[in-house]
């Protein structure tokens, strides 16, 4: 875990697909890795339930996890290796509307307070709300925000491959908001530190839901607020390259299977020519 960097949600996925992987084998009387073979790696894959992107995740770890083996010179094939990938169908991106954006903000009001934190954990959701919206920030870095990643007006959010941090610079209403938010251990901003990953993201989506009912929007997840930033700049006509950066993709090919849709150029471009196309009809 060390060595690989390998977070807790990744490491609990690998334990439920290697739980999974125990029993399968248990049930086939498979005894030793070098007894599985290509043909239990095909049944293995029929007897999973789930929907076409679970069972990708569980197809792509099974070929990780067999090409660790692999590479301990255990086996000398990868069994999963020529196994075909389901096929899945992306979600389209889902951004949230400036209405429903400000019907979110106004319904905040309305939500109970926690802990007798009283305006302050209303406080907290807004922040949260626009630190979402304004960086695109994943949820689960959002409730391990903290106040070192918050320099002047600007908020630092990955590493770049060439090893430089990447900065993004916020609205100053942001920024203020941020500071006026009383810290947990002197440090985070919307969990404590000491708190579970999984039970802090938890909590936040549960927000998130709580709200979208009381504002009578359609369910609002943490990455519809991706979503929005990365359409924004798009539709302000920043280049595709700025938006992969931002989102921290590694290829700029993922945020155009993404996005590709909803750069403004494109948009234009492909309206011109059906209007050319109907002048000529």
């Amino acid at each position: 875990r060390i060595a690989c960097k390998l977070s807790p949600s990744t490491i609990k996925k690998y334990r439920q697909f290697t739980d999974l992987l125990a029993k399968f084998c248990t049930d086939r009387g498979v005894v030793y890795i070098t007894q599985f073979g290509i043909d239990h790696a095909r049944s293995f894959r029929e007897s999973w339930s789930g929907s076409p992107i679970t069972n990708l995740k569980r197809l792509e770890r099974m070929k990780s996890f067999f090409g660790w083996v692999m590479a301990q010179r255990w086996i000398e094939i990868n069994p999963a290796k020529e196994l075909k990938r389901p096929l899945t169908h992306d979600p389209p991106a889902d951004p949230i509307s400036d209405e429903d954006m400000s019907d979110l903000i106004d319904a905040i009001e309305r939500m109970g307070t926690t802990g007798g934190e009283d305006n302050a954990s209303h406080d907290r959701l807004l922040t949260m709300i626009l630190l979402l919206r304004y960086t695109g920030l994943r949820i689960s870095d959002v409730v391990r925000f903290s106040a070192e990643r918050l320099k002047g007006n600007s908020v630092f959010l990955h590493m770049r491959k060439t090893g430089n941090p990447l900065w993004l610079p916020l609205p100053e209403f942001l920024v203020t908001k941020l500071k006026a938010l009383p810290l947990y251990d002197g440090e985070h901003y919307f969990a404590p530190g000491s708190s579970k990953l999984s039970t802090a993201t938890g909590n936040a989506r549960r927000a998130l839901r709580k709200l979208s009912k009381l504002a009578k929007v359609r369910t609002v997840n943490p990455h519809r607020f991706r979503d929005t930033l990365a359409i924004s700049l798009l539709q302000a006509e920043r280049p595709i390259e700025d938006v992969k950066e931002i989102l921290g993709h590694e290829d700029v090919n993922i945020t155009l299977k993404h996005y590709g849709n909803w750069i403004k150029a494109r948009q234009d471009r492909l309206t011109r020519s059906l209007e050319k196309i109907w002048d000529i009809a």
